[in-house]
Order: C-alpha cells, then structure tokens, then sequence
C-alpha cells in the first residue's frame, strides 16, 4: 500500500457505512466497488460502454494534524465509456466507517431475548398515548399518507397537509396549553387528546367552513392509518412470537418422544444395566425445552442473538446513563472523525455517503452529530465549519431499519413538554442542516432503496421535517430476487442491476444533485408540489418489477395462527372442522416453501445480470 498525494484535478470521496455482525474491515466497501466494476462490464455487453473502472488501489493518505493516525481507502480512477460523457477520467475514493470492533463484547443470549421481549407491547403503549406525544412517530404516518395520494380524503390538496403539521407542531405550544386548560374548566373534555386536535382546528381556522372540513376529514384519515399500522404492528409482533413458541413446542415434542425412546433403545442393545442416564436425559418437558432450544441455538440463532440483535440494541442506546451508550459514543465519535478527515481534504470535490443495514442508522446520526461541531462554530450557518457540508451530495441508504429503530427505541414520553421540544431541535431531521440549507431549501439528496421482500427495510418516513419543506426521502423500491427468502434479500442489494445503477449514477455521474440542478423555489398550482423539480430529480418509487413478497409474508403471518386454532379444535375434538383447519395451516405453511424452493428451480433473475457475469474482465479492472 502506499502513500497517495491528491492531484489538483480532485476527487469524489465516498464514505462507505457497514451493516450489522462481525463485519471485517473493507470487506463490504470491496464488494460495493466490484460491483460498480461488474455493473460497468454488464452494460458494456449491452452495447452501453458507461466506461471502465481502472487502477483499483488501496491508499493511505496521512491526517490532517499531526496527532491524527493514517487513513486508509481504496482508489479507483473511472475512464469514460463515450463521447457523450466528460472525457475527463474520475477519481474515487472509498473509505470505510468501521466500527464492528467497538461491538466486540457480546451480550448473553437470554439477556437479548429479554430485551426482545420487552418490545412486543409498544404497539399498544404507541396508541394509548396522547395525540401530542411521540410526535416524530406520527408525523411518520403524516407523511406516508403524503405520498399516498390515492388514499387522500376528496377534496384535500397539498397545503392541507403543510396546515395541519403546523397545527400538530402548536398543539403542545404553552399558549394552546392554556387555551385547553381553560375549555377544561369550561367542561370542554378532550382538549389534550385527537378530539382537542380537531377543536384546535376549528378555533384555529373560524370563518372558514370548507377549510375546517378538508383539514378534519384529513386528521381522521391520519389517525385511522396511525392506529391501524398500530394494529398491524401489534399483529406482526404476536405472530412472531406465536411461530416461535410453536416452533420450540414442536421441536421439544420430537425431542421428548426421542428421549421416551432411549431406555427401549437401551434395552434393545443390552446396554440399559450398563449405562446410567444423566438427569438432562430424564423424559420430561423441562428437558425437552432446554435440548431443543440448545438445538435452535446451535442451528444459527445464537449467532444471530449475539452477532446482530445485540449490535442492533447496543447502537439504538439513547439514554446516556445506560453503559451501551458508551459503544454508541465511541461509534459517533470515530464516525465524525472520518467525515471530518474527508471532507477537509483540498482535493475532495463531492461527497457521497453509502450505508446498508444498522450501518444506515450510525450514517444519518453521524451526520447529524457532525453538525452539532458546526453549530458551535456558527450557529447560523451550521452547514460549514469543521465539516463543509456544502461538499455532501447524496446519502444512499439501503435495507434501511431507521424507522423501526426511531419507532421502538427513539421514541419515549416526558411530562416535560418543553424537553421534548429540545430535544428535536438538538436531534434534527431532514429539514434541518445537513440534509436542508437555511431556509429548509433541500440540499442532500438522501436516496433510500429497500425491498419488500427484506423486512428489515421499508420506505423511510420517521426523519420527515418538523416544520414544512420539501425535502423528503426518495424511497426507491426494489425487487432483488425471485424467490422466498428475506434473510439472502436483506443482503441481495449489491446483485441486483437497478441499485448498482443508482450508485454508479450517483457517484460517477453526479445524478439527482439537488443544489446542481439551480432549483427555485416555486410554489405549485393549489399547493401541490409532486411536481417540484427536487421530485423530478428523484429515482423512486420503484425500480424493476413487482413481487409475490407480500403474499408470502402474509401466508408466514397467518400460518402460526392457523395451527394454534387447529390444536385448539383437536384438543376441543371439533372433528366437522379438524381436517380443514389442518389443511389451511398446511397450505399457508407450504407458500412460503414453495418460494423458497424457486432458489433452486432453473430461472433467470429479474434484476441482476451481476451475478451471472463476470466470466472475463476489461483491462485493468
């Protein structure tokens, strides 16, 4: 490896955030660039020369103080593929925020299923709080109706959305608290909960009837998603859980009819006055429960309790008392420094962050926390400072779990309302710098892919702005496999065409810059903005064809419950309706079989030649 000295034509950095597990160092951020190499080869057999990827390196390039150790990243210089393109080769560079090291000490098994556990009732606490609470969780919801235009209520349009967030945003303000508390006294009942929302409403718009009724009709269709996301939250929970105690009961069943069968095996070959049996071997449920759980544990789920569960809770630590948070700090603290680093190199043009998995998460909130360092330098002008975040063009995230992480562990109550507030002004979101300039003008461009098949992804919502801009997460929707298999599509992002597309549109050819596109800021016939020029740079909302995943997570959603009433009509000898109970748990147990077998059936995959190339290489790759 050796020492790299920055021409003055400069470079595009990319800063490269790994998942969850005992990653190693550079493995993932190697596997993005051969990627992009195999993309550039595929699309060249398709009579599309996007160029060529040469002199892939690694480098290291020395801090910038003198206290600051050597940096490490792996160089690669793009050649153009036509004259249609600058013919100007680009250098990249690829550093890797690593931070699997700083999660090396691993919690017991049992203490993660404890904290699993925990987390099965916040679906139910999430409805019963006051409508002023948890507020990030849904002005989320606000915005999934946003984009949901079909689902709007008749007659509502754009700026219906943008008044009613400025009216969820005053709800806890101290003068509509006083004004509550004195329709209270006046025996007005309800005034802190949806119903005072709605009064709010119609006080907050008098002499306007057909505005009131668009903005109420709109508040109820956003509490009916809000609750039954809820309910499908709290469904999704109990059904997961239902499949695991079946699947324990069933194992430890087979285990406890093996060990009734050891003393006849015993006898049968003479040995039963020879050998004494352990008491761990002794007939009974308790020992049937222990070996088969020990046999679940050894099959893969320890390793996914302690190497990725345990990563997910230490990271998503936000109480400072607690010792995680101590990993968190350290994280955060080697993240900032590596953005730090890059950006202030001379030579580093633009800056693209690329995360996948949790890394997606220590992403958003390093860049966020790196704004804090700016803030105290100038608090007006918070996007230069230690970090010149002027150079920061895009954020792609992929198999994101942001909002599953903001809505289970990010998302806590305080009589307090004055802190809460506080603590979304320190926190920040995608109307606030970096992600927005002053005057919430958008400036990164945060592209989000995610599958349906992967569970842990999903489209983004939970960073929406606190107060009203256009900026919003492209949530661009893809399918990476034929087959049934959420564990292999989580980590399929890297084989599938249209990703390694974006990416390379992204970084090489600077695609979907928000501030190079010179945008005004104009506003839209009746409010509506789908049309904005940031929407029009936008890659989502999907990319490819459509999938089966739906179906065949919820055949997996349904199975555990059909088998619970099965047994529960075999026990209660309901024998008119045994047989088929027992058929339709069979067949919505056989779906998600069947698509996972299709790995093994001969077929061509829907988005991703990269797999399937590779039999040579282009000079220099």
């Amino acid at each position: 490896m050796t020492q790299d000295t920055n021409g003055s034509d400069g470079h595009i950095s990319i800063v490269y955030f790994h998942g969850m597990g005992s990653q190693r160092r550079f493995e993932e951020t190697s596997r993005l660039v051969d990627r992009l190499d195999r993309f550039l080869e595929s699309v060249f057999k398709r009579g599309k020369p996007f160029g060529k990827l040469r002199r892939i390196r690694a480098r290291a390039e020395t801090g910038n103080t003198p206290n600051d150790p050597d940096v490490t990243f792996i160089r690669a210089i793009h050649l153009p593929g036509d004259e249609s393109e600058s013919q100007n080769p680009t250098k990249a560079q690829f550093y890797e925020a690593y931070w699997a090291d700083e999660m090396q000490e691993k919690r017991s098994v049992y203490a993660v299923i404890k904290w699993i556990l925990r987390q099965i009732w916040r679906p139910i606490t999430m409805v019963w709080t006051p409508w002023g609470e948890r507020q990030r969780v849904k002005r989320a919801s606000l915005v999934e109706l946003l984009e949901e235009k079909t689902q709007w209520p008749e007659g509502t349009i754009e700026t219906d959305f943008k008044r009613l967030l400025k009216h969820y945003n005053d709800f806890d303000h101290p003068r509509w608290t006083r004004m509550a508390a004195r329709l209270a006294n006046q025996g007005v009942s309800g005034t802190s909960d949806f119903t005072g929302f709605l009064h709010m409403i119609d006080v907050r718009n008098r002499g306007k009837p057909d505005r009131i009724e668009r903005l109420t009709k709109l508040a109820r269709a956003w509490r009916r998603r809000y609750v039954w996301r809820e309910v499908r939250n709290f469904a999704f929970m109990c059904s997961l859980l239902l499949a695991i105690v079946l699947v324990v009961l069933l194992l430890s069943a087979g285990v406890l009819a093996a060990l009734l069968q050891v003393p006849t095996a015993l006898d049968w070959f003479g040995l039963a006055n020879k050998i004494s049996l352990p008491d761990v071997m002794e007939p009974n449920w308790k020992n049937a429960l222990g070996i088969g759980f020990g046999i679940l544990l050894a099959l893969g789920l320890r390793d996914f309790l302690v190497n990725r569960l345990a990563d997910v809770e230490a990271w998503s630590t936000y109480a400072e008392t607690d010792e995680k948070f101590r990993k968190r700090e350290a994280i955060l603290n080697k993240s900032v420094n590596l953005l730090t680093h890059v950006v202030q190199q001379p030579a580093c043009k633009r800056v693209v962050v690329v995360a996948h998995s949790l890394g997606t998460s220590v992403a958003y909130d390093t860049l966020l926390a790196a704004v804090h360092a700016n803030r105290a330098v100038n608090a007006q002008e918070t996007m230069t400072g230690r970090v010149d975040f002027n150079k920061v063009s895009h954020f792609v995230t992929l198999a994101s779990p942001i909002d599953k992480i903001s809505y289970f562990f990010e998302s806590f109550q305080s009589p307090v309302r004055r802190y809460l507030k506080i603590y979304e002004e320190l926190r920040g979101d995608i109307g606030t710098s970096p992600f927005s300039k002053s005057g919430r003008q958008p400036h990164i461009h945060w592209v989000n892919i995610w599958d349906e098949m992967d569970i842990i992804s999903g489209p983004l919502h939970s960073p929406a702005a606190r107060e009203w801009t256009e900026a919003r997460v492209d949530n661009v929707q893809v399918n990476s496999l034929t087959y049934f298999n959420p564990g292999a599509a989580h980590n399929a992002y890297f084989d599938n065409y249209n990703v390694i597309e974006i990416l390379f549109d992204v970084i090489f050819r600077n695609k979907g810059n928000y501030p190079a596109a010179n945008v005004k800021r104009k506003q839209p016939p009746n409010g509506d903005a789908s049309n904005s020029v940031y929407r029009a740079v936008d890659f989502g909302p999907s990319k490819g064809e459509a999938g089966y995943a739906r179906y065949y997570l919820l055949s997996l959603a349904l199975a555990p419950w059909a088998w619970l009433v099965f047994l529960i009509s075999r026990i209660g000898q309901v024998e008119p309706v045994v047989s088929v109970l027992m058929w339709i748990a069979i067949v919505l147990t056989a779906l998600p079989l069947l698509g996972f077998l299709g790995k093994f059936v001969k077929q061509s995959e829907l988005t991703s030649p990269l797999k399937q190339s590779g039999s040579g290489r282009h000079p220099g790759g």
